[in-house]
């Protein structure tokens, strides 16, 4: 997330720019892919040379948002997984992201929720 990415950027003792640490990034580690989180702006997929945006669809409120991060990444991986292209996968972890801020807690109760996922992948699918 933005925050974590500015204490890295603290650590790692660079005092440039975003877009001058993020490139440091991609050639010091041989990154392929940065997804960095932004809260209530959404999210940015990041290859070398390229960037996605994506913003969060509304829900009916925000319990909390305890497991956001948690439910971004997992849905980033499974993404990944399946080879999905990058406005995909940000529109896929967003919605699932926003969905787990609508609950309290980082789990839902019950399996509405994931349902509700599985089919909007099957949806959204061009498989």
């Amino acid at each position: 997330n933005e925050e974590e990415f500015a204490v890295l950027k603290a650590m790692l003792g660079h005092g440039g720019s975003e877009d001058a640490f993020l490139a440091s990034l991609f050639s010091d580690f041989r990154l392929e892919l940065i997804a960095l989180t932004r809260g209530a702006a959404g999210a940015e997929l990041i290859a070398p040379g390229q960037r996605w945006r994506g913003t969060p669809p509304v829900v009916g409120g925000i319990a909390d948002t305890v497991g956001a991060g948690d439910a971004f990444a997992s849905m980033l991986a499974f993404a990944l997984i399946h080879s999905w292209d990058a406005p995909r996968i940000l529109d896929a972890a967003l919605a699932f992201s926003s969905r787990i801020c609508a609950v309290r807690g980082a789990v839902p109760d019950g399996d509405a929720l994931y349902d509700e996922m599985k089919a909007w992948i099957k949806e959204t699918s061009d498989e």
